[in-house]
């Protein structure tokens, strides 16, 4: 895998404290973006790597070769071996005796957003979190003793009981518990790269909108179905939790940008320094680009412009994110940097 990193100058360190934005594809291989090769159109991702004061790191190692763990030890800055997560959503992220009655997280592990919060930042984390349930709501519910007390996946216990809820079958730990003030994350089930359109594993209330399958629709029977997701969950600086009131663009990397620059305008107007996680889904499978980006290789497979149209529309937040620094006079105070979470799937 690779880094790529923009240090603030010497000077605006000195000045002030400096924001920080820490992004991360998903299942994003070292040769997938132009310049190492691949047919995939990231003219952002290149100029950046040209840029001054920025820093490609060629020889980085994620924490894990899988997601979750990787994810926990951005977060935590503590390896697998630390934090106990070896594979995907395997359980929580959650600090050791601070769980609630039904096993939830009340305290997560020390995070960038426990320290940079100590320091008066305000913080926001955008996109695939995937180290626990957002939130659980019960509807559904069995007695225990009907799987021989072992709740079915998707089911959460409650006492005696296993009820389903909204998220997946993890116990709750989500952005709040770590410090962060406010996020826009999907489900524990929200996997793929678009988000009315990525979720394959937990069947759960979804939107009505037309989905945009992309190559997947001639390889799924029941598309309508399976490929309709939930909608994000909104957690708010008064720490409370909602369903994200509208429908995600199918462009999923600029739906998360676009929330990012909501938190940059919040930031100067509190005239505090922020720290913007951003976790990309693309592009792990499901991956769907939009129309636009499938156009820009019309010789390639339906499969090929899926993932390299993904790949472009990583590289186009990424310079999105840049220019929204840029343009709020920020980007020689800020701290940018991307990476991916493992290689190729």
């Amino acid at each position: 895998m690779q880094v790529m990193a923009s240090a603030m100058t010497a000077a605006a360190l000195a000045a002030t404290q400096p924001n920080f934005v820490i992004m991360m594809a998903d299942d994003m291989g070292y040769g997938d973006w132009s310049r190492t090769g691949s047919p995939a159109k990231t003219p952002e991702l290149d100029e950046w790597s040209r840029s001054e004061n920025a820093v490609w790191f060629k020889r980085a190692y994620s924490g894990n070769p899988i997601c979750s763990p990787t994810r926990a030890s951005v977060m935590s800055g503590r390896t697998p071996a630390r934090t106990c997560i070896y594979s995907v959503e395997q359980h929580i992220l959650c600090r050791g005796g601070t769980q609630d009655e039904h096993g939830g997280c009340i305290r997560g592990e020390y995070s960038l957003a426990n320290a940079t919060r100590e320091a008066g930042y305000i913080s926001g984390f955008y996109g695939k979190w995937h180290l626990g349930s957002i939130r659980n709501e019960t509807s559904d519910c069995y007695n225990r003793s009907a799987s021989n007390g072992a709740c079915l996946s998707g089911y959460v216990a409650h006492g005696e009981l296993c009820c389903q809820g909204l998220d997946g079958g993890l116990m709750i730990s989500n952005p709040h518990n770590f410090g962060f003030d406010e996020f826009v994350a999907t489900p524990q089930c929200g996997a793929g790269a678009t988000t009315n359109c990525g979720c394959f594993f937990y069947p759960k209330p979804h939107n009505d909108t037309a989905c945009n399958v992309g190559h997947y629709f001639d390889a799924c029977t029941t598309c309508d179905e399976h490929l309709k997701c939930a909608q994000y969950f909104h957690g708010l600086p008064d720490m409370t939790i909602q369903q994200w009131p509208d429908v995600s663009d199918n462009d999923d990397e600029n739906f998360l940008v676009s929330r990012f620059s909501d938190l940059v305008d919040r930031s100067l107007s509190e005239k505090k320094p922020f720290l913007a996680v951003i976790f990309f889904h693309g592009v792990h499978i499901p991956y769907v680009a939009t129309a636009e980006s499938r156009a820009l290789y019309p010789n390639a497979t339906e499969n090929e412009q899926d993932y390299w149209g993904g790949l472009t529309q990583i590289s186009k937040a990424v310079g999105r994110v840049r220019s929204i620094l840029k343009e709020k006079n920020l980007s020689d105070n800020t701290w940018v940097s991307l990476t991916a979470d493992n290689g190729p799937e």
